[in-house]
């Protein structure tokens, strides 16, 4: 080598430092947590060699954007993790550093990701998908995307595998900053395909399984590997050695089974050098092969449901709507860390005034900090553990930290501040009944806790602190005034009274939520530190172990017994009567991800529940799916049950709707907008969009409010909904008993969908027998509607005001939507005209009778069976039977009569639907 090319090379060196081999790849992905958590996203780089490896200026150039710093580094045979939100990210893997926050969000399903270096040169890429032969469970099932070798290709779906998923559906999984679960030095045997004889196979007949597998010549060794299940047991694994028959093509078999049995099949290929696959994956959605051994079961003209719950564990489970009593116990117990150990209210008393000396913020800080933390952890224990920790053993908690916080933040307070901590000593000594005003405006405001985080924790100086106060100062104020306004209205059941509170925390949440928009990202950011939805939310605890999710089975069995179809590994849950049925991805009945199999305390209700969805349907508003299938579950027949849609994701897919939109369930549990409507999806994000469609109708009336209504509400869906609740009378679907859609992406306009149609057809509870109900009103669910036989000016409270008026059982205050919508002069024209043309066209004699004799030819061969598995005579279940549709034909007629008699229905004018 010359002199001056020597020179060059040296001088190079000492700019850039020794040459390191860039051995860097895309590790892990967590691109869809549960619950629709955007902010949840994660990706890790992990670097291969020995040698640390510097990469400032490298960038994630595809799917996301970042550029690394100067002076990042990856350590030798290390980990980097970068997030969406780092904050987010530390709460829930704690220990593991992230401070890097890449830009934009990845896509569900599934998109290309580059990462290059500091010369624009491409050193990894994959273009991951959310599809087989992608692993499934990474989409939203708590699991993350994990590469299996670093050496093999990114962009190979084998090279990739899904981490262990989390027991609780709701909480994220994956192996950030440590080795994947998954890793193999060396790629597995790649295995392309494996086959049974089908989903179905004959009673004691061999079951011959082919399996093949890529690059035969490197594989040494293929097993199957089954075990056969029944109700409430499974057996254990059989491992039989496959045979080749060439061309990676093996060959293996498993003995004949008795009649009713699940079969589920793995196959473990071992590569010559060791490295080793088991498919499908033990921690994906579908982890075996299946088929089920035919049973003889007797003939039906109903669609047959025979679920089988294999795992014991299987039997335990709750349904997440419907949390357990530990649960309700665990939620309980956190409100009441969050009410005692109150730092929000300590620190808004001091960094609120002007009172701070010099230097005392950031002293009080890292008090603060310390003890918000403390907060948090006490409640992540409190939600993790696996039993309900004594409330003896809370308390004494409670009162170590408390204590340690008060002799840390003594001593930095001065004569004139001292008061302020003993006064908040009192405030939060330990009282077994939190206050009805500390629930409301503690827990549902909460500007203290809000200023003391962004102070905290969102870079906030003694330079900044006095602006802050001024942005703050309105809604203490505020504040103060709700907390008057609800002390009133427990001492006052007047409702304006309750309308008024509850208008005022609105309106100071709004307020609140203006403010926290106007702050730095840092500070926004600040506001979710620590994470209070773990404080308020109550999450069903799933106590399934891993391996035992998903073990159940439901084999569906068309009329005539000779077709049936096998959907293995399906969640089912018990639910109030019935069972709610949850099918892995890319699998659903009728494209039903979710359904309900129900029967109610009551028979007519399982008529009336289907009549009214078929109702819906008809009048061209989306409703839920709905049929009669013959159930037997574990082995015992149950007779005819009511199949029902769960509204939800695929609800809205099914239905060509975007299913990215904001999804609620309207309940009469609560006490606001919040409370009330219980969010299905985006669960973290907040109800601000419904908080402020409601207060926009709320506070608009005539044209005005015409004019919001037509730019955010589908007119003539949403008038269809709540005239075919009127041709129904079914007075409990305007307060609750509904979902309402807001689709964000596409019209922009709210929607509104059935629910709970069990009290359809003329029924409410105290009805007098072989009555039906025909008469309610058509001011019914309208602003101002007041209950028959009420003496006073003003709506009352709620229904448990009316319930001791004899035929006033059914009536309900107006709903957050059908309140100003049926008020509003110009819907309600729409909507008079909507129950008009419903009484010429969906809801005629003709057509009714016609809807109702076919649940009549379709369920009356069902009764004898019926009548056997109740131990009844036939006679008598034809007979309430009979009565039953009787009923229903009773009240189409008298609905009919009320409704055209009614004078406001008869002057109703056509509507031009296109113009609106």
């Amino acid at each position: 080598m010359n002199l001056p090319r020597l020179w060059i090379c040296l001088s190079l060196w000492f700019v850039l430092g020794p040459v390191t081999q860039a051995a860097v790849v895309i590790n892990e992905i967590f691109y869809n947590a549960p619950d629709d958590w955007e902010q949840l996203q994660w990706i890790e780089l992990h670097n291969t060699a020995k040698e640390p490896v510097d990469i400032g200026g490298w960038s994630l150039s595809k799917g996301v954007k970042l550029k690394f710093p100067a002076g990042t580094k990856i350590s030798g045979q290390g980990y980097l993790v970068v997030s969406r939100n780092a904050a987010l990210f530390r709460q829930h893997y704690p220990g593991v550093a992230s401070t890097l926050v890449f830009e934009s969000s990845l896509k569900h399903k599934g998109e290309k990701l580059e990462l290059s270096n500091n010369r624009d040169e491409v050193v990894d890429s994959v273009t991951f998908g959310h599809q087989a032969p992608w692993p499934l469970s990474p989409d939203g099932e708590s699991s993350s995307l994990e590469r299996i070798c670093p050496e093999a290709p990114a962009d190979d779906p084998y090279n990739w595998a899904p981490s262990p998923p989390a027991s609780d559906y709701q909480k994220p999984s994956g192996t950030p900053g440590a080795s994947n679960t998954a890793f193999s030095a060396k790629l597995p045997p790649v295995i392309e395909s494996a086959k049974l004889p089908g989903e179905v196979v004959e009673p004691n007949a061999a079951i011959p399984v082919e399996v093949v597998v890529r690059n035969p010549d490197k594989v040494g060794l293929v097993n199957l590997v089954y075990y056969v299940g029944a109700p409430n047991h499974e057996t254990a694994e059989t491992k039989v050695e496959m045979t080749s028959t060439g061309k990676g093509i093996y060959s293996g078999q498993i003995p004949g089974q008795a009649a009713g049995k699940i079969v589920r099949v793995r196959i473990v290929a071992t590569a010559k050098d060791g490295a080793m696959r088991t498919y499908p994956s033990p921690n994906d959605l579908r982890p075996a092969l299946s088929c089920w051994v035919r049973e003889a079961l007797p003939e039906s003209k109903l669609t047959q449901f025979v679920v089988i719950q294999t795992h014991p564990a299987n039997l335990r489970q709750m349904d997440q709507n419907e949390p357990s009593p530990e649960d309700q116990q665990r939620w309980i117990l956190k409100s009441q860390i969050r009410s005692r150990m109150d730092y929000g209210a300590l620190w808004t008393s001091l960094a609120a005034s002007n009172e701070l000396a010099p230097g005392q913020l950031d002293r009080l800080r890292k008090a603060f900090k310390e003890f918000f933390a403390q907060r948090s952890d006490l409640a992540r224990q409190l939600d993790q553990s696996d039993e309900v920790i004594p409330l003896e053993s809370l308390n004494a908690s409670m009162d170590r930290s408390i204590d340690q916080f008060a002799k840390s933040v003594e001593p930095l307070l001065n004569d004139a501040q001292k008061p302020r901590l003993a006064s908040w000593r009192q405030a939060v000594t330990f009282n077994t009944q939190i206050r009805q005003e500390q629930w409301v405006y503690r827990f549902s405001l909460n500007v203290e806790d809000n200023f003391a985080k962004v102070c905290l924790f969102g870079d906030v100086d003694e330079a900044s602190l006095p602006e802050l106060r001024v942005a703050y100062a309105p809604l203490f104020a505020k504040q103060s005034v709700v907390r008057a306004s609800f002390q009133d209205r427990m001492n006052t059941p007047a409702a304006d009274v309750q309308f008024r509170a509850q208008q005022q925390m609105d309106q100071a949440r709004a307020d609140l939520r203006r403010v926290n928009n106007a702050l730095s990202a840092a500070r926004k950011e600040a506001i979710r530190t620590p994470d209070e939805s773990m404080l308020f939310r109550v999450h069903p605890r799933r106590t399934l172990p891993v391996g035992a999710r998903e073990r159940s089975t439901l084999v569906v069995i068309e009329p005539g017994g000779k077709k049936a179809v096998l959907y293995d590994f399906v969640r089912v849950a018990p639910r109030k009567a019935g069972w709610k049925i949850h099918f892995p991805k890319e699998s659903t009945y009728r494209g039903m991800n979710a359904l309900n199999v129900i029967f109610e305390d009551h028979e007519r209700f399982v008529l009336a529940e289907p009549l009214a969805f078929d109702l819906y349907r008809r009048a061209g508003n989306n409703a839920s799916l709905t049929d009669f299938v013959r159930l037997t579950l574990d082995g015992q027949p149950m007779g005819y049950h009511l199949l029902c849609e769960q509204p939800n994701k695929g609800f809205l897919r099914r239905n060509g709707l975007h299913d990215d939109g904001n999804l609620y369930k309207a309940d009469w549990h609560g006490d606001d907008v919040v409370s009330r409507n219980e969010k299905k999806t985006h669960v973290h994000e907040g109800h601000d969009d419904l908080i402020d469609i409601v207060h926009r109708l709320d506070k608009s009336k005539g044209d005005a409010q015409w004019k919001i209504i037509r730019e955010n509400i589908d007119v003539h869906q949403v008038a269809t909904y709540f005239a075919i609740n009127t041709v129904l009378a079914h007075w409990d679907g305007y307060f609750n008993n509904h979902f309402m859609y807001h689709d964000v992406t596409g019209s922009g306009k709210w929607t509104m969908y059935p629910w709970d149609q069990d009290k359809t057809y003329g029924f409410y509870d105290n009805l007098a027998p072989g009555g039906v109900f025909a008469t309610m009103p058509l001011t019914f669910g309208m602003a101002g509607d007041l209950p028959p036989n009420w003496n006073r000016s003003t709506p009352p409270r709620g229904f448990q005001d009316v319930l001791g008026i004899r035929g006033s059982e059914w009536w309900r205050n107006p709903g957050y939507f059908s309140g100003p919508l049926l008020a509003n002069p110009q819907f309600r024209a729409a909507y008079l005209a909507r129950v008009k043309e419903l009484l010429d066209t969906e809801f005629s004699e003709a057509k009714m009778m016609a809807a109702i004799d076919a649940f009549d030819v379709k369920l009356r061969p069902e009764m004898a069976y019926w009548a056997g598995l109740r131990g009844e005579s036939a006679a008598q279940v034809e007979r309430r039977f009979n009565g039953n549709l009787d009923s229903l034909r009773r009240f189409v007629k008298a609905r009919r009569e009320y409704l055209l008699a009614q004078p406001e229905l008869q002057k109703a004018q056509p509507v031009d639907w296109a113009h609106l």
